[in-house]
């Protein structure tokens, strides 16, 4: 197992060999094998940073200055405020840049302060995802007819039922199923994001939940509990990601649903509605006027989504 390397330990990055190697090396000291999906996130975010100082010929992470940095915040901030960039990646983009640079130096000397650049970033949702049903539907029929059936029931299973893309593939099929039946409840435990598991998170299943569940356990791999190969040595979680997720996320694209996370927020934003029987503020801002009913749509929403955070909550339903 590849182990976490210690903060006092002096790091080793490669230095003389290219940045984009610089940057895995330096993440993957920082995480180990694991957090895949971290990692890929924050040298896709890196490698913006680094077309900027292919312009000024620094190809080695030791020759980064602040003038360097200053300009790349100073780009963030034009594409903002020009409209080529929402407020939320503009922070991401930043913080991913510190979180890289202090883990090649160990300080955080060339930090770049967001406030300095950026209007102060929002966790209310202001905008109604651009989707509905019908577009869902579309690309769940478009993906099934192209033979991306595991892709399917992963937008099957995020529609009704809220999930992340993670809990959506690494969902226990079996256990999920035997517990409906039971109770008419599932309880999301794997795939869960760091610290949020908890045996509270229980989903209803309506008849399109159930259905859902029925075509994943359909589509999965012969033996598998999942919707992953039950031999991991014939594929892996990035595996998948890299070919069936690739692909659904380029339908997803075309069908104008921005990504899995917005199709998650769908859902948020109907439970509120079915929880309160008021339309989410998102939608019609005079629900905040009733701070009973409220207060409960969000902290049922915090519990479905598996943060048990009602701020965290209004970045789902406004």
């Amino acid at each position: 197992m590849y182990k976490k390397r210690k903060r006092h330990q002096k790091p080793n990055f490669g230095y003389g060999r290219t940045l984009n190697y610089a940057v895995k090396q330096a993440l993957l000291n920082e995480y180990g094998l694991g957090r895949y999906g971290t990692r890929t996130t924050h040298e896709d975010r890196f490698n913006i940073f680094i077309k900027l100082l292919s312009d000024y010929y620094v190809h080695d992470a030791r020759y980064i200055t602040a003038e360097h940095t200053e300009e790349f915040a100073q780009r963030i901030e034009f594409d903002f405020q020009s409209g080529n960039m929402c407020l939320s990646y503009a922070h991401n983009m930043i913080s991913s840049v510190n979180i890289i640079m202090s883990l090649f130096r160990r300080n955080d000397d060339l930090y770049i302060k967001a406030s300095d650049y950026l209007d102060p970033r929002t966790y209310i949702r202001k905008k109604i995802p651009s989707m509905n049903d019908q577009s869902i539907n579309e690309a769940i029929s478009i993906l099934d007819e192209s033979g991306y059936k595991r892709g399917s029931a992963i937008i099957r299973l995020v529609r009704h039922f809220g999930l992340r893309l993670r809990e959506a593939i690494l969902m226990d099929l079996d256990r999920c199923w035997i517990e409906y039946k039971r109770t008419g409840f599932v309880t999301i435990l794997e795939g869960t994001k760091g610290g949020r598991k908890c045996d509270t998170r229980n989903i209803p299943v309506n008849p399109e939940g159930v259905k859902a569940l029925e075509y994943a356990r359909l589509v999965r791999p012969e033996g598998s509990k999942n919707l992953l190969s039950a031999n991991k040595n014939d594929e892996s979680l990035k595996d998948f990601l890299c070919s069936e997720v690739k692909q659904l996320r380029v339908i997803l694209k075309k069908y104008e649903i921005v990504n899995i996370r917005e199709i998650r927020v769908y859902f948020m934003i109907e439970y509120f509605e079915k929880v309160t029987g008021l339309p989410s503020p998102v939608v019609d801002q005079s629900t905040l006027l009733n701070e009973e009913l409220l207060k409960l749509g969000w902290n049922e929403v915090a519990r479905v989504a598996g943060h048990n955070r009602m701020s965290v909550a209004r970045s789902y339903v406004g």
